[in-house]
């Protein structure tokens, strides 16, 4: 690019920027930055928990013009070091786990692991006043998936 010698020159810069933005549909090829919007999406997450995640320094961001662009290799990174940091939570047989991950895990609604937590069918307990919450290991969750497998083997 050239040298920028006034503001005029900046503005059209800007200018330029955005509107092939709005061509390309996607990542820009000159600059290789998406938006905050597109980033929420590539990350399935909220565009304001992105907008946090940018204040707080874990994914990295440049001010062009008014607006800010995240630059697409630094969110792939970030991305697969996210996975990578969830694997080896997963992989713990300690790790506790809320009603919501054990669903998303199991792949059933929440209201169908309360129903199996109230019966016993999957083991866990309760932490905190009151009613409290429910939590289950990791590994009762492992255990509950070889019983379902022996049992649809002997069947």
């Amino acid at each position: 690019m050239a040298q920028i010698k006034k503001k005029d020159d900046l503005r059209s810069l800007i200018k330029e920027l955005e509107e092939t933005k709005t061509t390309t549909s996607g990542t820009d090829i000159k600059t290789g930055f998406i938006t905050v919007e597109e980033a929420a999406e590539k990350l399935a997450s909220d565009v304001n928990t992105v907008r946090k995640m940018m204040r707080r320094g874990e994914i990295k961001s440049a001010r062009i013009g008014r607006r800010k662009y995240i630059n697409e290799d630094d969110l792939t990174r970030y991305a697969q070091r996210r996975a990578e940091e969830d694997a080896v939570k997963m992989s713990d047989p300690n790790r506790l786990m809320t009603v919501s991950e054990v669903a998303e895990q199991l792949r059933f609604s929440e209201a169908q692991v309360y129903d199996m937590l109230n019966k016993k069918i999957l083991l866990g307990f309760r932490i905190g006043a009151g009613a409290g919450s429910w939590r289950v290991q990791k590994q009762d969750i492992d255990d509950y998936i070889v019983r379902q497998r022996k049992q649809a083997i002997s069947k």
